[in-house]
């Protein structure tokens, strides 16, 4: 258990995954980049469209203009110029597609959707989003995969091209890495009323954060890329990423790590023991210097420059990450980089006991979850509360041997469902996913089934 001394003021079905608000000018721009300079290929783009368009007060129509272009610029020399990330694309998500694209939605905001294909084959498995703001300033990315009705309109839509157009694989390449600027790419309709117009809207950015607040978790979390902006010798300013990790990836890249896993490896030794140490981790898997702790508790400290941390129980404890545990949880949330909303799930806490249950939680909520706070009382009530559902889990004229094994310890089901009671009385449920690591490594996440009842899965 660890006992937190202060406290300083985070789907399956679809993936999200985000180039975060991020500034991603033209990478050929000679310009100096401010603040708040147009992104290059917009401005390009509409100064050589507006001067063929009619004068105002004529009475000819304006004609339709396709954004896809300078999206599709902004894409090939981004991946060009970083082939190590478009690589890491190809590896989690395929190919994205920039020789088709649906037509552009919006008014004042601008959204153009790529489909996305396995490697090497024109079997579409999602769609990449594109929307510049108004001003011209910023660029979101988002990956769209799965259940929901409007990324199955996209693929559809985008499947049947291909089908008609008996596209192959070869035109990938060429559609990747050619100049988006001397390249014709033809629109397909999406047959869907513009998702982020909402009524009438104008695809603004109101209309693109209004679509993603009512579309957060169909069937599973959304993840995002993220990095630092960094200056670049082109002249451009633009975020460098790093994949996202789903609770699995995150996991697994924890306790394979060669520099995090000695000091976890230390812990199973100390959890033999009669007192608690513990280590903080960076982004890395660089550990902190052991902390000593005593025989129930670890004190983490200032958590800046730390993602997470783990320590061990000892025998004379509950082998489950207890409340203050979960509070520490929300201390690294909170301490993490705000220069992203995502950088909040990047937050973990481990634990091993002597027994050989070794759980991992990360967090999945958001920033607003993560200031969630507790004062010592609360954490005092709900550490009584999580001993006596313990007592109660390990009762057999009150549970039979459902969480217990023959000895009269609790099992792995035992302590997984007391820690999932525990999140539901302190507010969090559903904010703070699960993984057991067994002994050979294997990483299990544990979700609930329709009886509540814990139900491991092997990632």
């Amino acid at each position: 258990m660890v006992k937190k001394l202060w406290r300083i003021p985070l789907l399956l079905g679809i993936l999200l995954l985000l180039f975060n608000s991020c500034r991603v000018d033209d990478p050929v721009s000679e310009q100096q980049s401010t603040s708040k300079e147009k992104i290059a290929a917009f401005e390009r783009f509409e100064k050589a469209n507006n001067s063929n368009q009619p004068a105002p007060g004529t009475a000819e129509k304006k004609s339709y203009i396709s954004y896809a272009e300078p999206f599709a610029h902004i894409i090939s020399s981004f991946l060009k110029k970083h082939p190590e990330y478009e690589e890491k694309l190809h590896e989690q998500i395929g190919t994205i597609r920039l020789d088709v694209s649906s037509q552009t939605f919006g008014e004042k905001a601008k959204i153009v959707v790529f489909p996305v294909t396995e490697n090497n084959s024109t079997q579409v498995i999602g769609s990449w989003v594109g929307r510049v703001n108004p001003e011209r300033t910023w660029v979101d990315f988002v990956y769209l995969h799965g259940g929901s009705e409007d990324s199955q309109a996209f693929i559809n839509t985008f499947q049947q091209y291909y089908n008609g157009k008996n596209k192959t694989a070869n035109a990938n390449t060429a559609a990747r890495y050619g100049d988006p600027y001397h390249q014709e790419i033809p629109d397909v309709t999406i047959i869907k009323m513009n998702p982020w117009g909402h009524s009438g809207g104008d695809g603004g950015v109101d209309d693109w954060t209004r679509y993603m607040d009512e579309h957060p978790y169909e069937n599973g979390h959304f993840d995002t890329m993220n990095g630092d902006s960094t200056r670049h010798d082109d002249g451009g300013t633009y975020n460098t990423f790093q994949p996202a990790q789903n609770p699995c990836e995150q996991t697994k890249s924890i306790v394979n790590n060669a520099k995090s896993k000695p000091a976890i490896d230390a812990l199973k030794t100390q959890s033999k023991q009669n007192s608690e140490d513990g280590y903080k981790f960076k982004a890395d898997g660089t550990p902190s210097q052991v902390i000593h702790g005593g025989e129930h508790s670890v004190s983490f400290g200032d958590k800046s420059g730390y993602e997470g941390a783990y320590h061990n129980h000892t025998s004379r404890g509950i082998p489950m990450l207890s409340p203050p545990d979960i509070d520490q949880l929300l201390g690294f949330a909170r301490a993490q980089p705000s220069s992203n909303s995502a950088n909040v799930n990047n937050a973990f806490m481990g634990m091993v006991a002597p027994n050989g249950m070794h759980y991992l939680a990360t967090f999945g909520g958001t920033y607003q979850d993560a200031v969630k706070t507790f004062s010592q009382d609360d954490l005092d009530n709900y550490t009584t509360d999580f001993s006596k559902l313990e007592n109660d889990l390990t009762d057999e004229t009150k549970n039979g041997m459902t969480y217990m094994d023959g000895n009269g310890n609790i099992t792995n089901k035992g302590v997984e469902k007391l820690f999932f009671e525990t999140l539901k009385k302190m507010g969090l449920e559903g904010k703070v996913n699960l993984q057991r690591i067994e002994a050979d490594d294997t990483v299990k996440t544990i979700n609930l089934n329709a009886n509540n009842d814990p139900i491991p899965t092997t990632c």
